[in-house]
């Protein structure tokens, strides 16, 4: 049975009669990239800052490694890292010198220092001051600060807000890495649905407060296949002869339409029509984009 790390029920938050978080059930898997995606202001923060007890909800619950947060927080976040809005660090001081302030705070041996330096790849920049990193290195040091104490789930909120081609594409890379190289379960949450399909292997998109889907980044891919349309003659009884040779079409619009398949397959299709005596005048190829899923799941024009 799969573990479990993050699980939440019903969790709600209204902030005057305002529904920010509404009955949200969350389900993280030991080990997965978790993509929490939605636009500005569909409730990711709000969400975050319950699972971190930093924000109590107006009612349900949340879940971390089987325990209640409400009952058992400290214990709970000893073993989460976390990345919420923007990285507080001291530009005055070097990379190194950030993490021991923390370490010694924390009351942690100077070996995570290196480590989390090298998991970040910043080993090489670790003693230049940080108000000369770049918003990219910034950011790399404010996961590196999440990492210090080596924990089982590492909750990231918006970590590419801001950044360059760059430096995304270095906390895309670091993402990608951390869970089989250090085996840590990841939360990542962003309004950039090219971002989470690049790095996620679940995907949970929230909306007006919503959790609206949640599954594997696979399962949302099948949605975005499109599908193959032909115009053809007399649609209704096209579509019956092909199910009566053992294809699969449906009808939208007066086409047959498929679900994709090889061009050696629609090439035996439309072989197959003309043998039934049925004229094909065409035939399209529909892609569809996450983002038109989005749209659809929604109901909404609301870009993300």
């Amino acid at each position: 049975m799969t573990e479990m790390i993050i699980q939440t029920e019903r969790l709600t938050k209204k902030y005057g009669g305002h529904a920010s978080v509404n009955n949200v059930n969350l389900q993280v898997a030991k080990g997965e990239v978790y993509g929490f995606l939605g636009p500005n202001g569909a409730g990711k923060t709000t969400t975050i800052k319950m699972l971190l007890g930093l924000a109590k909800p107006t009612k349900g619950s949340v879940t971390i490694f089987g325990r209640d947060i409400q009952e058992d927080r400290k214990n709970i976040l000893r073993q989460v890292g976390s990345l919420v809005e923007s990285p507080t660090y001291y530009g005055h001081l070097s990379g190194r010198d950030n993490l021991k302030v923390i370490a010694q705070v924390l009351g942690l041996p100077k070996k995570n220092i290196e480590e989390a330096l090298q998991m970040v790849r910043l080993t090489k920049d670790a003693d230049r001051l940080v108000k000369g990193y770049s918003l990219g290195m910034k950011q790399r040091l404010g996961i590196a600060v999440a990492l210090l104490a080596k924990p089982q789930l590492l909750i990231l909120d918006e970590p590419t807000n801001g950044l360059d081609p760059a430096g995304i594409r270095e906390i895309r890379e670091l993402i990608s890495r951390l869970p089989e190289e250090q085996g840590v379960t990841i939360l990542i949450s962003s309004h950039l649905l090219s971002e989470i399909e690049q790095v996620a292997t679940s995907v949970g998109i929230i909306f007006r407060g919503q959790l609206i889907f949640q599954d594997s980044l696979e399962v949302l891919k099948q949605r975005a296949k499109g599908r193959i349309e032909l115009e053809v003659s007399r649609p209704t009884e096209a579509k019956n002869y092909l199910e009566s040779l053992g294809w699969q079409p449906f009808i939208d619009e007066e086409r047959v339409c498929f679900t994709p398949m090889a061009r050696e397959k629609v090439a035996d299709v439309v072989e197959n029509l003309v043998r039934g005596d049925f004229s094909v005048y065409g035939m399209n190829k529909i892609s569809q984009s996450l983002e038109n899923i989005f749209i659809e799941l929604t109901g909404k024009e609301q870009s993300l």
